[in-house]
């Protein structure tokens, strides 16, 4: 077993994966005991998670939990974040949830409980269990937590809300958002509060919004969307002129090639 670990260990040194792993996996075939047996099974989960090969790295990180549990050493909480990340990542939704909620109450730590559960709710939205998503983040949002995570779980919440076509719901999160003191990349709230209003076919509410946005960040990321949304919110409104000045607009600035096309559709109308 020790000649087959070491095998391994150089094969990922000399960065020779397939070989590392087939040395490795012939090693977790083995149920017998050796003295770098745990430092195997470090390095074999290490290298899984660089190849992005999630799903095999859960079952090393199942055998390290085993192991250590028998030892009667425990786990970290480095080693349950870093398993959880894992299991997310291979899309064990459920899983990674229960790992962060072990995490929580294994190791309460105030000052890490917002992160971990704003993973926790991003963990209910990867499984599609929305309403506990919208209950975890309203905790989050509402709770004692730091602002960049209340406004993180704000901000989802409104995308959740949105998403599920519960406008009025979003634009609540939205606006609320947007009220958040010392918010970063705040300009995303008055867009999304605008596109909010023009999916629900409330143009002039929408116009409105997006005017703001261009007054109040012109050279933002979303100067564009935001004149080819009202550019699409003036056409609606039979607007023709006013909706062939935006598209100028965007064609002039280098937008996307669509929207040359766009222009000419709305011309011909």
């Amino acid at each position: 077993m020790r000649a087959l670990y070491y095998k391994a260990k150089l094969a990922q040194v000399l960065q020779k994966d397939e070989n590392a792993k087939r040395f490795y996996s012939a090693l977790m075939n083995q149920d017998v005991d050796f003295p770098e047996k745990e430092q195997a099974l470090i390095d074999y989960g290490v290298l899984l998670k660089e190849l992005k090969e999630y799903k095999t790295a859960l079952t090393v990180y199942k055998k390290l939990s085993d192991f250590w549990h028998k030892r009667g050493t425990g786990v970290s909480r480095d080693f349950i974040s870093s398993w959880a990340e894992c299991a997310a990542n291979a899309g064990s939704f459920e899983g990674a949830e229960k790992l962060y909620r072990q995490m929580l109450a294994t190791f309460p730590d105030k000052a890490r409980a917002d992160s971990v559960t704003l993973k926790i709710a991003r963990c209910q939205l990867g499984g599609k269990d929305y309403s506990g998503a919208i209950e975890t983040m309203q905790d989050l949002a509402r709770g004692d937590y730091g602002q960049e995570f209340r406004a993180a779980a704000t901000l989802a919440l409104g995308d959740v809300y949105y998403d599920q076509g519960l406008y009025p719901n979003a634009l609540s999160a939205y606006t609320v958002y947007c009220g958040l003191p010392g918010c970063v990349r705040l300009r995303q709230g008055p867009f999304k509060i605008a596109k909010t209003y023009q999916d629900q076919g409330r143009f002039p509410e929408a116009i409105h919004e997006f005017e703001f946005l261009l007054q109040r960040y012109p050279q933002s990321v979303y100067s564009s969307p935001a004149s080819y949304s009202l550019a699409q919110c003036s056409e609606a409104l039979s607007d023709f002129q006013t909706a062939i000045r935006h598209y100028d607009y965007l064609v002039q600035s280098s937008g996307p090639r669509t929207l040359s096309n766009k222009r000419k559709n709305a011309a011909t109308i």
